[in-house]
């Protein structure tokens, strides 16, 4: 197998994981019912089922292999993957993340925070937390909206999804890592 080839299956494999993972988790959330077993076990059949279709050697007119456009040396195929090794380092020491909602960075991990504990949604305002109901308590932040008895998060589920798979692992610190990591799959799949 050639460097180019090696090179687009090694940065094509975390975003198929990613699109794995979503494909999944989504319709469990919307079900009600994102919880760790049901999740993983249905994403590593997904998982298998996207690399095998995702990672296939594209054909030609012929039904064979069809050849690469251009070489790509090893050494430049490396390269691309050492930086983008290095950058993922250096974003996982420099990690500082925000968790308390400020900006959107915050509210992400405060939603998927919410999704690995209760794995429904909406959230539920529980006034009982704060000593009853009050005219004057409020239930909106700058990222979750108060509609009723519920509290609907501004953003869509996809990276808190991916995130509360962080959480699982190894609770908030996970969930912190995990932002990371599908920025750099993000950056492979590009080329760098």
């Amino acid at each position: 197998m050639s460097a180019a080839r090696v090179l687009a299956r090694v940065s094509v494999v975390p975003a198929l994981l990613l699109v794995a993972w979503l494909a999944v988790s989504l319709p469990l959330l919307l079900a009600g019912v994102f919880r760790p077993v049901p999740a993983i076990a249905l994403f590593a059949v997904a998982a298998a089922a996207v690399l095998w279709f995702g990672l296939r050697a594209p054909r030609d007119a012929s039904g064979g292999e069809a050849d690469e456009a251009r070489p790509v040396s090893w050494w430049a195929a490396g390269g691309v993957l050492a930086v983008g090794v290095a950058f993922l380092v250096f974003q996982v020491v420099m990690n500082a993340e925000q968790i308390i909602v400020r900006r959107d960075p915050a509210s992400y991990v405060q939603f998927a925070t919410w999704l690995k504990e209760h794995g429904s949604l909406p959230i539920p305002q529980m006034r009982w937390a704060f000593g009853g109901g009050d005219p004057a308590l409020s239930y909106e932040s700058p990222a979750f909206y108060q509609r009723g008895d519920d509290i609907v998060p501004q953003f869509m589920a996809g990276l808190p999804l991916i995130l509360s798979l962080g959480g699982w692992i190894a609770g908030t610190h996970g969930m912190l890592l995990m932002a990371p990591c599908s920025a750099r799959a993000r950056w492979w799949r590009s080329g760098g």
